[in-house]
């Protein structure tokens, strides 16, 4: 039995499906106000559980007669507002489950973090495992928690924990357009004007969750794999979804010093309005990026061959288009 944290997400969801697929039984801890949308054709060959990463007594009962530990869950955000709820949710809800997979002895736990977790240079063009970041670097609330959340998985590494780790790229799939990395395709969809001069890093849910599974049969423990399909300008990747969906793409380009300025500007209606920012600093510092991910570690390591961006393209907004009438995608008023 597999304990999964975070399975009613698009990552989450997509490894319980290909852990289901390779025979695996799975117990999924969820909160009572947890979506299930994501995970409605596979729900009923879960055990689900009701609890939290921040009480302890919960994950010590949901652990119970577990063998291995999947933790996906996180709060992802590049509001700087957010960066308390992260670093709770993110680092200590982390803290809490290595300490209990210690205490109960699991044989393997696997930790989905992000290549914002391995960082890089203004002056890197390729990034590999070896990367480390210390406390100097400029880095977003986001990636700051999930940093400070692989330290306590290497801490309990040390400690005994028999772990590994994963850092996926932005990760494209099919999931809720108002979340997470998918709200690139409801981007798309609502025909909106701008587009930055940056890098982008992607990965398939789907190469996500084989490599999961792979590193799950192979009970590698003591290692951190970046998991990312290639890298692109936002402008293909915006061209490319907009091939699919038949939609007219982005065709005003911006750089991340108008974005920052922007952002200041929206921090005024912020305040005004009490709403989330549409524009913030750290999107500006993710805009900057110019840089690739190295995946020759994962593709050596699990015999990976990453899907190419144009049949993960295809695929997400063909699943997305099905959902049209149903729920996300609806035409701008």
């Amino acid at each position: 039995m597999h304990l999964v944290t975070g399975a009613t997400g698009l990552i989450g969801s997509f490894i319980c499906r290909a852990m289901l697929k390779a025979g695996y039984s799975l117990r999924a801890l969820r909160r009572k106000t947890s979506d299930m949308s994501l995970v409605k054709d596979i729900q009923d060959e879960i055990e689900w559980v009701e609890g939290d990463l921040l009480d302890i007594v919960d994950l010590e009962k949901h652990m119970q007669g577990v063998s291995g530990v999947i933790h996906s869950a996180a709060f992802i955000s590049y509001d700087s507002r957010d960066e308390a709820l992260m670093q709770k949710i993110n680092v200590e809800g982390t803290a809490n489950i290595v300490n209990v997979a210690l205490k109960q002895n699991v044989s393997h736990f696997l930790h989905m973090s992000s290549v914002a977790a391995v960082g890089k240079k203004i002056t890197d063009t390729l990034v590999d495992e070896t990367h480390t970041i210390t406390p100097d670097d400029n880095l977003t609330g986001y990636a700051r928690s999930k940093w400070l959340a692989e330290v306590e998985v290497w801490r309990a590494v040390a400690e005994g924990l028999p772990a590994v780790v994963l850092n996926p790229s932005l990760v494209l799939g099919p999931g809720d357009l108002d979340k997470s990395s998918t709200q690139v395709f409801k981007y798309i969809w609502d025909e909106k004007r701008f587009y930055t001069t940056g890098t982008v890093n992607y990965v398939d849910v789907r190469d996500v969750a084989e490599v999961a599974v792979q590193a799950i049969n192979q009970e590698l423990t003591g290692e951190r794999f970046i998991v990312s399909g290639g890298s692109v300008s936002y402008q293909q990747l915006f061209e490319t979804i907009a091939k699919f969906f038949k939609k007219r793409p982005p065709n005003i380009k911006i750089n991340a010093s108008i974005i920052k300025g922007l952002s200041k500007l929206d921090r005024v209606r912020t305040l005004i309005t009490q709403q989330k920012p549409l524009v913030t600093d750290e999107l500006a510092q993710v805009a900057r990026n110019s840089h690739t991910y190295n995946n020759q570690k994962v593709r050596e390591a699990l015999e990976v061959d990453f899907r190419p961006l144009n049949e993960t393209i295809q695929w997400c907004c063909e699943e997305l288009m099905k959902k049209e009438e149903k729920t996300y995608l609806k035409s701008p008023q």
